[in-house]
């Protein structure tokens, strides 16, 4: 009786043993004990039509403005955002200056699509402003579009620091206050808009063909008169950004 009952106790563990292997290998084959698969990461985007936004090859294609009362800028190797270079801005006008000064970089956009969005950074690490308007902007001039009206160029004026109302009213320009203050000192700060958005609201039609684009990066006084002292500012920008909004590689980390 007793080597029965010990053969139906092996039998029944042996049985309950295979049907716990069984049901193992039948989840598993299932994939119930499978860590999830990571999704795909996207891959860079090569969407910017801005070319050099790093300026770590140079200068080229950015080109000094040919304004009257404009000076050029330069490329500097001790202060970046990213990487080791970034486009340097020094606006200095003397105490008997008067009228407009402005230090600025242009670049004209090769691409056959109006880009989507604009971002970028800036830094100041000087701002002693005495000129009744000084500030720092990103101008995005469009030459020649359909806009049905008689303006050779449009453009929308991103006011990103110093601006607290419009200096002045010209019938093809639009000012966007990204930010009324004064700028901050030795940080950088993360600027972005849509510009379709922007050509829509402003202009009042986003053009489908044109001649060309430039985006214009500027720090400038405007109506300085003599009896308002010396002025300086100096403004870096760097990793700079026009196309699609979903490939923005400034987008800042969600919270």
């Amino acid at each position: 009786m007793r080597a029965l009952t010990r053969r139906w106790w092996l039998g029944g563990r042996a049985a309950w043993s295979a049907s716990v292997l069984s049901s193992t290998l039948l989840f598993a084959a299932c994939g119930i004990f499978d860590a999830p698969r990571p999704l795909p990461q996207p891959l860079p985007s090569p969407a910017n039509v801005l070319a050099n936004g790093g300026l770590e090859s140079g200068d080229s294609p950015w080109i000094r403005p040919v304004l009257a009362g404009s000076d050029g800028f330069s490329i500097s190797d001790s202060v970046a955002h990213s990487g080791t270079h970034s486009l340097s801005l020094n606006l200095a006008g003397d105490a008997s200056e008067t009228g407009t000064r402005l230090v600025g970089g242009v670049q004209t956009i090769r691409t056959t699509e109006f880009p989507e969005y604009l971002s970028g950074f800036y830094r100041v690490d000087d701002w002693r402003p005495a000129a009744t308007y000084q500030y720092i902007q990103a101008v995005v001039a469009v030459h020649g579009g359909d806009f049905g009206d008689a303006f050779p160029v449009h453009e929308i004026r991103f006011a990103l620091a110093g601006l607290t109302r419009t200096p002045f009213v010209v019938p093809y320009a639009q000012f966007v206050f990204l930010n009324r203050a004064a700028p901050v000192l030795h940080q950088w700060v993360y600027f972005d808009y849509p510009l379709r958005q922007a050509f829509t609201t402003g202009p009042g039609k986003l053009p489908t063909r044109w001649d060309s684009i430039d985006i214009r990066l500027e720090v400038r006084y405007d109506a300085k008169t003599a009896v308002e002292g010396a002025t300086s500012g100096q403004v870096y920008f760097d990793d700079l950004y026009a196309g699609p909004q979903a490939a923005n590689p400034n987008r800042p980390p969600d919270p």
